[in-house]
């Protein structure tokens, strides 16, 4: 990929796209503004254009829903980046003349999604370059993602230029032991991780994906959160001897139990004390670990075994590779102690299991 660094920008107006999916509440206040945090350095430098058109994406709308809109997220990108930003209501009209410019959310218009050209040359036409700081969203062939590529000189922006190249090079030779840590719920993100898992040395499973496992061998979870649909996918995957599982849970009552001893009207919340330390012990003897998914339901203060291992990872001599909206969010505190953190999630896996990133390729060939 040009960098971005070696472009004349003076005199320029610059379209750029950057993650704006942040996590709001129901009336759109926004939870959590790492992501804008990570943008920053981008738009500052192009302080120095002569016009500044942001936009990005929010939550997954069939058409308008104020909740989604991005007036709030224009006010809190003002007051981080110190200048002021224009809100169009549109995404899609005549720009004003301010120096910095935000456009409405543009999943309220269905031709983004569909990577549509006409609507992509529409957006090129405010700019005389175009910047790309949304790794997140680079998995997504999408119009302000790849179609957009196609009208105007294209770069990537410091953020997404680091989350690449830094990923690239943990996983271009990985030092073994190479041992993946993945939680949350969805099992199939083991059948996407596919690839890397025949590289690792051992996948250490935690989060709500492990009562799906447990169902696959048929054990009891009482009340306790699982993915009936991927019952099936886990079967074949506990095949692999490289899988290992908890063999004890932290319950809501806080008690901890042995798997094989959870009642019909138990709910797991978390890894229990004998994983954690079985999994601590395994990670510090490590010399590269990929870690995707908290441990527990940190939503609901969950959070010991997830805290415990962030610590081990950090006081360790292991590479360590963070990633996903969630995993961040858990690992706040703990982010910059890592080798290389990120809040991306479907575009952090897919680039891992050395899948190609349409918007990523479209920055390489333009």
């Amino acid at each position: 990929m040009k960098s971005l660094k070696k472009v004349r920008i003076k005199n320029k107006k610059v379209i750029i796209r950057l993650d704006l999916d942040l996590p709001r509440d129901k009336d759109g206040k926004i939870l959590d503004d790492s992501r804008l945090m990570k943008s920053l350095p981008t738009l500052n430098f192009l302080k120095k254009a002569k016009q500044v058109i942001i936009m990005g994406h929010g939550g997954r709308p069939k058409k308008y829903e104020k909740c989604l809109s991005f007036d709030k997220i224009a006010l809190r990108l003002s007051k981080l980046l110190n200048t002021k930003i224009a809100f169009m209501e549109e995404s899609i009209t005549v720009l004003p003349k301010e120096k910095f410019v935000m456009l409405e959310n543009l999943r309220f218009h269905p031709f983004e999604k569909q990577n549509n050209p006409r609507y992509a040359k529409v957006l090129a036409s405010y700019a005389d370059i175009y910047v790309n700081d949304a790794f997140a969203n680079s998995h997504r062939k999408h119009a302000s993602m790849v179609a957009i590529t196609k009208f105007l000189p294209s770069y990537p922006g410091f953020d997404l230029e680091k989350e690449v190249k830094n990923t690239r090079q943990i996983l271009n030779k990985p030092k073994h032991p190479l041992i993946l840590l993945i939680g949350s719920k969805k099992v199939d993100k083991l059948h996407t991780l596919g690839p890397l898992i025949k590289r690792a040395d051992a996948v250490l499973i935690g989060g709500a994906m492990m009562f799906t496992f447990m169902k696959a061998l048929k054990q009891e979870v009482g009340r306790s959160y699982y993915e009936k649909e991927e019952v099936a996918l886990a079967k074949q995957l506990i095949k692999n001897k490289k899988i290992i599982l908890p063999i004890d849970v932290l319950l809501d009552n806080k008690k901890t139990v042995p798997v094989e001893n959870m009642h019909k009207s138990s709910i797991g919340y978390d890894i229990g004390e004998q994983t954690t330390l079985i999994y601590s012990e395994i990670l510090k003897k490590a010399k590269t670990v990929i870690w995707n998914g908290p441990m527990g339901y940190v939503e609901g203060g969950f959070t010991k075994a997830t805290n415990l291992l962030a610590k081990t990872l950090i006081n360790s001599k292991v590479t360590s590779l963070v990633g996903g909206g969630e995993t961040a969010m858990a690992l706040k505190s703990f982010l910059t102690k890592f080798t290389h953190s990120t809040t991306a999630g479907g575009a952090f896996l897919d680039l891992i299991a050395g899948r190609s990133l349409p918007a990523v390729k479209a920055l390489e060939t333009d």
